[in-house]
């Protein structure tokens, strides 16, 4: 008799159980219906308004490329690059030709260029002073050992 009543209290139990499981799927189903109706609601009002919304979109991309456009110009403006491909273009040419005409040694010219990177005033001073071939290997180090004071400093 005891092993009938356990037998009947653990069908009763799994019944209970398939019941709740039912009403959670139930409660579940109801919820999801809730939320795709909301969804549904909120498509429908914007698409009444879309043409509203898709011309201020429009305008506001118009504004923030015309502001990355203003920034860009004014960043070269500031570094003093040429503001096309053309100009760049030309002033190489330029460059090269004079270059052609006087001769510099491959390690004045690639401190040269590497000053002009810099924009460093002082080095620029010193190879106006020193005729000499200049030590390219100690002018990266001293780039190399400024940036890693920079770094640090920004770190802390």
């Amino acid at each position: 008799m005891k092993s009938n009543n356990k037998f009947s209290s653990a069908l009763v139990s799994v019944e209970a159980a398939w019941v709740c499981a039912a009403e959670v799927d139930i409660q579940q189903e109801e919820e999801e219906r809730v939320e795709l109706l909301e969804r549904l609601r909120k498509q429908s009002v914007k698409d009444k308004y879309e043409l509203v919304s898709a011309s201020t979109r429009l305008d506001q991309e118009l504004r923030e490329q015309q502001l990355q456009w203003k920034k860009k110009t004014e960043i070269r403006r500031l570094r003093q690059l040429p503001e096309n491909e053309q100009e760049l273009a030309i002033k190489l040419v330029e460059t090269s030709s004079s270059n052609n005409k006087k001769k510099c040694s491959i390690y004045a010219m690639e401190n040269l260029r590497l000053t002009m990177l810099m924009k460093d005033s002082t080095l620029r001073q010193r190879m106006k002073r020193k005729k000499a071939r200049p030590r390219i290997v100690q002018d990266m180090l001293t780039l190399e050992r400024r940036y890693a004071a920079v770094c640090c400093v920004m770190r802390f």
